[in-house]
């Protein structure tokens, strides 16, 4: 088996998502993705805008539709911040006969070296780099690495941040997330204004 890991705080999920996650599979000749919502982000501190019920039930509504993707809910139930390397050596344990897939976007490459056991994280798993617009694919010697690849696709400005902005202006987000999700968002009142923060949790 041959599965890819894609972290992140899914706050919302939106296509840019699903496109990375299928581009991935399709170029890595995955098995399968799993989507990993993390609790705190050790670079973000201030953690996700709405409580990991919202993001988990987002990802399920994302994702419903391929049979390739699965939200695996492992570092929600570990609580606190979400270091990578935790996650692949319990993701390891759990299936010791799957080849992993990192996948990372290339705004972490200067950064990659500040993670934690970021050597570990290169014995745990191949790492499938996404450019991002404005991030180039010049991250240094850990770019180099042999278990780093990186993935031509689409270059896509679409944000979370992007996402829960236009929510709060009151602006159409049609078709930057699934139907579904525009629908849960709607129905929940997520994102709408500052205070959300704290209504959506």
């Amino acid at each position: 088996m041959r599965t890819g890991i894609f972290g992140g705080a899914f706050d919302p999920p939106h296509s840019g998502h699903l496109i990375i996650a299928e581009g991935v599979l399709d170029e890595f000749d995955l098995n399968r993705i799993l989507f990993v919502p993390y609790t705190i982000g050790p670079h973000r501190p201030e953690g996700p805008v709405v409580e990991p019920r919202h993001r988990l039930n987002m990802l399920e509504l994302s994702i419903r539709d391929n049979e390739s993707f699965q939200v695996d809910d492992r570092e929600l139930r570990r609580g606190g911040i979400s270091f990578t390397v935790e996650t692949l050596r319990s993701l390891n344990e759990d299936y010791p006969e799957d080849e992993l897939v990192l996948i990372i976007g290339s705004d972490q490459l200067p950064i990659f070296s500040e993670w934690r056991e970021w050597e570990a994280i290169l014995d745990l798993a191949d790492v499938a780099v996404i450019e991002r617009p404005g991030f180039g694919l010049d991250g240094g010697p850990v770019q180099l690495h042999s278990r780093m690849v990186t993935v031509s696709l689409p270059l896509l400005i679409l944000s979370s941040t992007m996402v829960r902005e236009r929510v709060a202006t009151g602006r159409s987000i049609r078709y930057l997330v699934p139907p579904a999700v525009a629908v849960y968002i709607e129905e929940h009142g997520l994102y709408r204004n500052e205070s959300n923060a704290e209504a959506g949790k």
